[in-house]
C-alpha cells in the first residue's frame, strides 16, 4: 500500500478511539505519545478489517468488487478502496456502537481507574446518592448530591443543593438556606422541575469537599 494512503486508517483509528464511549474517556486522560501509538494500532486493525471486508465482498458480491477495482484504476492508486473503507469504518463505528452503550457507565469506569480523588468523591456522591459538602474559595457552602457525573476534563460540576450557607470568620459552617420544602412541593409548580434548581459550580473554585452526614454534623455542633 502506498504510504500516502495510510492517512486514511490513521485518521479513522484516531477518531474511533476518541469517540466510542468504551475508549473515549480513557484516551482523554493519557499522554499524547500513548494516544498517537494507540491511534496507529487502531488504524492497523481497521486496515486489516477493511481488507477482510473487501475479500468477503469479492466472494459474495463480485459486482461491488468491480466498482472498487474501477475506483482504483480511475485514480491510478492501488489499495485506494481499502484505505477509504478503513476510514469509513473508523468514522461510522463510534456512532453505531454508542447507540447501544451507556455513556455514564464508561465515564464512571474511567474515573474509577484513572480519576483524581476529587473526581472519585463526585462519583461516590452520584452513584451512592450521598450528600456532598462543598466549600468554595468565596466561603460559600453547598450541601447536596452530584446530579450528573462530570466528564473527564470538564470544568463544571452540577449539584442539586439541599442546603447552602457560608463559613464564618472561625471557619465554622453556617447553614442559612434549605431547599427541602421546595422539593417536597415541586409538583405545585407546573413549569418547574428539580433540574431547574441545579447549581453549577466551577471545580477550580472548590477549596474542599467531603461526604456530608447530617447526624455527624449535628453531633459536631
Amino acid at each position: 500500500m502506498p504510504y500516502n494512503l495510510l492517512i486514511f486508517p490513521l485518521i479513522g483509528g484516531y477518531f474511533l478511539i476518541t469517540h466510542v464511549y468504551f475508549l473515549k474517556f480513557y484516551h482523554q486522560r493519557i499522554e499524547r505519545q500513548r494516544l498517537i501509538f494507540n491511534s496507529v494500532l487502531c488504524g492497523i486493525i481497521l486496515l486489516i478489517l477493511a481488507a477482510l471486508v473487501i475479500k468477503l465482498i469479492a466472494v459474495l458480491l463480485p459486482t461491488i468488487e468491480d466498482r472498487f477495482n474501477s475506483l482504483t484504476i480511475q485514480f491510478e492508486t492501488e489499495f485506494l478502496g481499502t484505505g477509504l473503507l478503513s476510514f469509513i469504518i473508523g468514522i461510522a463505528f463510534p456512532y453505531l456502537a454508542n447507540l447501544f452503550l451507556d455513556e455514564e457507565k464508561f465515564i464512571a469506569k474511567a474515573i474509577d481507574k484513572n480519576g483524581s480523588q476529587l473526581e472519585k468523591l463526585f462519583l461516590k456522591s452520584f452513584t451512592e446518592n450521598k450528600n456532598l459538602a462543598l466549600s468554595l474559595k468565596s466561603s460559600k457552602i453547598y450541601i447536596g448530591t452530584v446530579s450528573k457525573i462530570p466528564r473527564p476534563g470538564q470544568e463544571y460540576l452540577r449539584i442539586l443543593p439541599y442546603y447552602s450557607g457560608y463559613r464564618d470568620e472561625n471557619h465554622g459552617m453556617i447553614i442559612d438556606t434549605q431547599y427541602l420544602d421546595v422539593y417536597d412541593s415541586i409538583d405545585q409548580f407546573e413549569s418547574l422541575s428539580k433540574d431547574d434548581l441545579e447549581t453549577i459550580v466551577n471545580k477550580s473554585e472548590i477549596s474542599s469537599a467531603r461526604i456530608h452526614v447530617d447526624e455527624v454534623y449535628d453531633f459536631m455542633n
